[in-house]
């Protein structure tokens, strides 16, 4: 009898601690799941709520994250945070420390990885006065800078190498043009101006405007490209075509295409390898834009009406994206983000934003547009700038803008650079201006985190160096001379890294 009561007691006792492991274990397998999809308690509302990741990344690295005043580590570094809005600060020594407020969503990642930190001290050094240079333009990347002018009454073209931006590491090369070439030389070699219209992606070709005295007193206007690492070699576009251009633009990459749009409102694109002239590909034009290689959008008028639309090489008819009366004044831009084609309109404070696949098919055109998407601005809209990678859509109402950022799907609040300008980009997050006291600022995408850096005049501007480590700018001394300067974005400085 006494054996058979022990042998009922350790039969429970172990029936208790195998069902006690099992419950721990599950308890613990459900406590992983939830942490693995990223939930955690909320002591403020007392609820399980599941986290948005965010990554941190800074320029210069090694900035300590902050996260609502709570110290984190340095960048690059990530976290899980908790949903809503937060502040998170990002600082380093000798730098102007970062800040901004974003709303976290669950269950999203939120990529702060573009924090461009500015010295306390902007440190400015003149790399070089242009003697001869009457125009000078800075590549988009940062890489080289072309410039014009006259010298014994001869005309030259400035080049120069700014890719290594150590001391006295840049190199300018002057070299003499050929009036055979340049219009107007056999009249005078005084009033001729050189303005760049654009350069080609590798920034190696520049299409330049070139204004000079014509007969009977008057004005001649002639379209040239220039290649940069052969001074010899300029393609004559007005007298290939000789057609009369109100505006021209490079196709993709090189200088193998260019699409003008003549007074008349003709649009045709242009083979300089073959020097062969297309057909109109779309008529009444009154603008364009390009984007990528063979693909815009334009303005138009056609029966009456204004007309927004946008076109892709071999198409056989535009895709007509909307039409209005030609009282409005409708703006449309194209670009591509993340494996989709965006189309952005806007008329007044009505901006509509399109993703999907364009195409010329009527089918897969019903389908693209419904995907419309509705936007109300503070401000008409007069202009709209994307970044290069597609993402951030800014409307601008003269020094108004407003940013609408496609990846989180968020309107940002209206903030103003200044002075009324074309929007241009530091890089794909920084926008940009020059003040009316001639000094460079940049701004984040949504106005945020604004600085003063150097001196810029308005018409000639400033650029971010290829490696991020300078800022250049140009600006005019008091002898009209054109002057080249850099401002060291980078101190030297750098965080321990926990």
């Amino acid at each position: 009898m006494y054996q058979k009561r022990n042998r009922t007691k350790e039969l429970a006792r172990r029936t208790f601690v195998y069902a006690l492991m099992t419950l721990a274990m599950v308890g613990l397998l459900v406590f992983l799941t939830f942490r693995m999809l990223g939930y955690t308690f909320n002591p403020n509302t007392k609820e399980l709520q599941q986290t948005g990741l965010v990554q941190y990344e800074s320029h210069p690295s090694g900035a300590l994250v902050y996260v609502d005043d709570m110290e984190l580590r340095r960048t690059s570094t990530k976290s899980t945070v908790l949903p809503g809005k937060h502040t998170f600060a990002m600082k380093l020594d000798k730098y102007e420390p970062w800040q901004k407020t974003v709303d976290i969503k669950s269950n999203t990642v939120t990529n702060l990885n573009y924090a461009r930190l500015v010295p306390v001290n902007r440190e400015t050094t003149e790399v070089k006065t242009l003697d001869t240079v009457q125009f000078v333009s800075l590549s988009p990347g940062g890489n080289f800078l072309i410039g014009f002018g006259v010298k014994d009454k001869a005309p030259i073209m400035t080049i120069g190498d700014i890719r290594d931006t150590g001391k006295d590491k840049e190199k300018f090369t002057e070299h003499a043009l050929s009036t055979n070439v340049l219009a107007g030389y056999s009249l005078s070699a005084d009033g001729h101006a050189f303005s760049v219209a654009e350069w080609d992606r590798d920034s190696r070709y520049v299409l330049v405007k070139h204004v000079y005295p014509a007969e009977n007193n008057t004005t001649g206007v002639q379209w040239l490209v220039f290649d940069r690492e052969n001074s010899e070699k300029i393609i004559d576009i007005t007298a290939m075509t000789g057609l009369g251009v109100k505006q021209i633009g490079f196709s993709g990459t090189g200088a193998h295409a260019v699409y003008i749009l003549q007074d008349s409102g003709e649009l045709r694109r242009v083979d300089l390898d073959s020097s062969t002239i297309s057909s109109p590909i779309l008529t009444g034009v009154e603008s364009f834009k390009l984007y990528g290689d063979d693909r815009l959008s334009y303005i138009a008028i056609g029966d009456g009406k204004r007309i927004a639309g946008v076109w892709k090489r071999d198409w056989k008819h535009p895709f007509v994206i909307g039409s209005f009366t030609t009282e409005e004044k409708p703006v449309i831009r194209t670009s591509r983000y993340f494996n989709k084609d965006t189309v952005v309109l806007a008329v007044g404070q009505k901006m509509t934003i399109y993703r999907g696949d364009i195409s010329d098919s009527k089918d897969q055109q019903k389908e693209f547009l419904k995907t419309a998407k509705i936007i109300k601005t503070e401000n008409a809209t007069t202009n709209i700038t994307l970044d290069n990678a597609g993402r951030f859509v800014v409307a601008q109402n003269g020094a108004m803008l407003q940013s609408y950022d496609l990846e989180r799907q968020e309107l940002s609040k209206v903030f103003n650079i200044g002075v009324a300008q074309e929007v241009k980009w530091l890089d794909n997050f920084y926008i940009r201006s020059i003040s009316t006291s001639g000094k460079m600022e940049i701004r984040e995408f949504d106005g945020t985190n604004a600085h003063t850096l150097l001196d810029a005049h308005k018409d000639l501007g400033a650029v971010l160096s290829s490696n991020q480590r300078y800022v250049y700018g140009l600006t005019v001394n008091a002898a009209g001379k054109i002057v080249l300067s850099k401002m060291n974005m980078d101190t030297g400085s750098t965080g321990f890294f926990n």
